[in-house]
């Protein structure tokens, strides 16, 4: 993160422990106090792209509801009670296939300072039943550790609250930001690998392949349960030769066994977010392909999703068991 152009502070957490703390990492930065993040954040005709070259950060209080059930075009790897929360907004990364594009005005990250908000929500919901628990969905969380350090406070609060099943899912090679915590059995590090050539395509800027593999044998040597998501695949030229090499570079280098679970998807995203994304790049070349509607989302026709699924099937299950990879078709 090479720091952001702007702060915009709500006025009634500007003296919060969490803003004084995120303003002590960033002091470059040009501040200014608002009454609401959403005058800033929803403001019409703002431009995304240009604001993702250099976005400005919002520190806010989190109003309303803090957590949600998990939208069908995610995966919730076999646990009915799936859930996402957002501490944070938006991504450092610019993934050309990222639905935040899609869904949100403006391209500034914001994040919420009243965790504890949403450490009550999730503890109401637990007295009824055990919850899988996503908070990486509209961020990267742990790119972010070194400013925000949420990840911690949720691994903290996973420790406590045993019948949590908390997902941190990341592209980053950041995981020293959180090596010194103790491994939390129901926290889920998960990792989203792809190879190289999609990542030079459509991952502009994350860490490598080779990075977040390091990453990932660093978490397994010190014990936290490790999930790799294979996810967004795509119908690329030389797919499958693709695909066969990148597998056998992962599991080369990751043993299978200390895998927890793994989880595959191919492109899709909801409609409203596709149409949005492609009229601010429409010569894109992930928007370019013709792709089908079903059922609300924009993906693979079933042709294409039978050939695909079939090459990744062939591929994982010679590395991995069937029982341990969950797969969105």
């Amino acid at each position: 993160m090479k720091g952001f152009s702007h702060i915009y502070i709500e006025e009634n957490i500007k003296e919060h422990p969490r803003t004084l703390s995120i303003l002590a990492k960033v002091k470059t930065s040009k501040k200014i106090l608002i009454k609401d993040y959403k005058e800033i954040f929803c403001r019409p005709s703002q431009d995304f792209l240009l604001q993702k070259q250099r976005p400005s950060l919002i520190i806010a209080k989190k109003k309303g509801k803090f957590v949600y059930p998990l939208p069908e075009v995610c995966q919730d790897f076999g646990v009915k009670q799936s859930y996402y929360a957002s501490p944070v907004l938006n991504c450092i990364y610019n993934c050309s296939y990222c639905f935040l594009q899609g869904m949100y005005p403006s391209a500034y990250i914001v994040a919420f300072v009243n965790q504890e908000d949403f450490f009550d929500e999730v503890k109401s919901l637990l007295q009824d039943t055990p919850i899988n628990l996503s908070i990486s969905y509209d961020t990267d969380l742990l790119a972010t550790e070194n400013i925000f350090g949420f990840a911690k406070e949720w691994i903290e609060f996973a420790h406590k609250n045993t019948e949590l099943l908390l997902e941190i899912r990341t592209k980053s090679s950041n995981y020293r930001a959180i090596s010194g915590l103790t491994p939390a059995k129901n926290v889920i590090l998960a990792w989203t690998l792809s190879p190289e050539e999609i990542i030079s395509r459509f991952e502009k800027n994350t860490p490598s392949l080779v990075a977040r593999i390091w990453s990932i044998q660093s978490a397994i040597k010190d014990g936290w349960k490790i999930r790799l998501c294979f996810d967004p695949i795509f119908d690329i030229e030389n797919v499958e030769e693709i695909y066969r090499n990148f597998f056998q570079t992962v599991f080369k280098e990751i043993p299978q066994e200390k895998i927890y679970d793994a989880g595959v998807g191919l492109f899709r995203m909801n409609e409203g977010y596709f149409k949005k994304a492609k009229r601010l790049m429409p010569s894109k070349e992930i928007f370019l392909y013709p792709y089908s509607l079903i059922d609300g989302v924009i993906s693979y026709n079933t042709e294409a999703r039978e050939r695909l699924t079939e090459i990744i099937e062939k591929e994982i299950f010679s590395y991995m068991c069937r029982e341990k990879v969950f797969f969105w078709k």
